[in-house]
């Protein structure tokens, strides 16, 4: 095991010696290269207004619009939307139909892609549940982008429905 240890050191000291020797010539010599490049972040930001018509006593009222004002496309399979009315337990929101959860969300817009684009709204309504109404309620909005490797909270913002 020694002797494998002491060549791995050797194979090591020999590789850094040469370092610099076979690169381009560079008038900084202090200039460190990094072959690994971070993936650019992107930071998202979004806004919340009350929808119309008036929230009331039923039980599938639209109550918020959030448009994405800053970011990239988003894809919808990777979107969560969480809701939390006047303070009360988060409800996971589903996607594009009714569910029996509580609430889904759906794109305003009649463009059909995969994406949640800048300037793009999003509707949030109550599913078979009334959440808020007959009088005004305020709404929580979680927004959270889950990929393979990590689940990001993109915007965490409160809008009044009325």
């Amino acid at each position: 095991m020694k002797k494998l240890q002491a060549l791995l050191f050797c194979v090591m000291m020999m590789t850094a010696s040469l370092v610099g020797c076979l690169g381009e010539d560079s008038n900084n010599d202090n200039e460190i290269i990094n072959p690994y490049v971070e993936p650019e972040e992107i930071n998202y930001s979004f806004t919340g207004q009350d929808s119309d018509p008036a929230v009331s006593s039923s039980n599938d009222d639209e109550l918020i619009e959030l448009t994405m004002t800053d970011g990239s496309d988003l894809g919808w399979a990777r979107v969560v939307v969480k809701i939390s009315v006047d303070a009360g337990a988060w409800i996971t929101c589903a996607h594009d139909e009714s569910s029996g959860e509580g609430c889904f969300f759906t794109k305003t817009e009649s463009n059909p892609n995969q994406y949640w684009d800048v300037s793009e709204n999003i509707s949030i309504s109550e599913d078979t549940q009334n959440m808020c109404g007959p009088t005004p309620c305020s709404i929580e909005v979680e927004i959270t982008k889950v990929t393979d490797i990590e689940v990001v909270i993109l915007e965490d913002l409160v809008v009044d429905a009325n």
